[in-house]
């Protein structure tokens, strides 16, 4: 009977749990697949809670160090941010170009037909220009520059030719005085990627303004003909001639800014790209 008794002992102790055991296991040194809950103990990674697991190997983006993995700046480290400096050298380098290149070569203007029997034509027209001083205003992200140059068409040495021929044909000299001339463009900048996902300064340009239409008929000089004779026959057909210069020349002063600053925009963003190299 005794030995009935504890066989019986030894059948009920090994059909009951163990109270030292939980459904889930926070205690091993293995992955935990089982439980719902975080696994805060085991060195490995813990792929079936719903929980952050803080002890595996992967990224931790809530760190203070920087973050290499992502493609947007990285604000929590100690490093400085290059963005401001970068901007403030493209700045610099915009002032230093201004709005319009030294000499801009338009050669020979189409031609224009004035009345039944008039044809106009400026041939060997050249644009000069020197910058007096650039000015930057504004900050991020906007900024407008504005400068004052010293402009002329053509000069006393090179003139450019006024060409009448129909009815009344003359052959002239034209050049004008040099004058200061202002322009304004605004310049918007912002970080971008380029191949390989370099970052660089965008640069865009607005529509530049000046006042050159304003001066031009002032300083026109017309040269090797004779004027009294050339403004009288234009005049009795209701033109006028120096207005048709400045309309055919104020135009390309327009032009010639927006390819010059197409040209600094492209070599302010080629520039900008070493700011993040040094």
């Amino acid at each position: 009977m005794r030995y009935l008794l504890v066989l019986l002992s030894l059948a009920l102790l090994a059909g009951c749990p163990d109270p030292r055991r939980t459904r889930g296991d926070d205690d091993d040194v293995s992955d935990d697949d089982d439980d719902s809950g975080p696994d805060d103990d085991d060195a490995g990674p813990d792929d079936d809670d719903s929980g952050p697991d803080d002890d595996d190997s992967g990224p931790d983006d809530d760190d203070v160090a920087p973050d290499d993995d992502d493609v947007a700046p990285d604000d929590d480290d100690d490093t400085p941010d290059p963005l401001p400096m970068c901007m403030q050298t493209v700045l610099e380098y915009i002032e230093g170009e201004g709005t319009l290149p030294p000499s801009t070569a338009l050669g020979d203007l189409p031609a224009q037909q004035l009345y039944d029997c008039e044809t106009y034509q400026l041939q060997g027209v050249t644009l000069l220009s020197t910058l007096l001083t650039a000015t930057t205003t504004g900050s991020v992200p906007t900024w407008t520059l504005e400068t004052e140059s010293g402009v002329a068409v053509n000069d006393a040495a090179t003139p450019a030719t006024l060409s009448l021929t129909g009815c009344d044909a003359y052959t002239c000299g034209l050049y004008s005085n040099t004058f200061t001339a202002t322009a304004t463009v605004s310049v918007t900048m912002s970080q971008s990627y380029g191949p390989g996902n370099a970052p660089f300064v965008d640069v865009v340009f607005g529509m530049p303004s000046h006042d050159v239409q304003g001066q031009l008929q002032s300083n026109f000089i017309i040269t090797d003909c004779s004027l009294g004779n050339l403004n009288e026959d234009l005049q009795a057909n209701g033109i006028d001639i120096f207005t048709v210069l400045v309309n055919d020349v104020s135009p390309q002063w327009g032009l010639a800014m927006q390819l010059h600053l197409l040209d600094v925009e492209m070599a302010a963003e080629e520039l900008s790209f070493g700011c993040w190299e040094e």
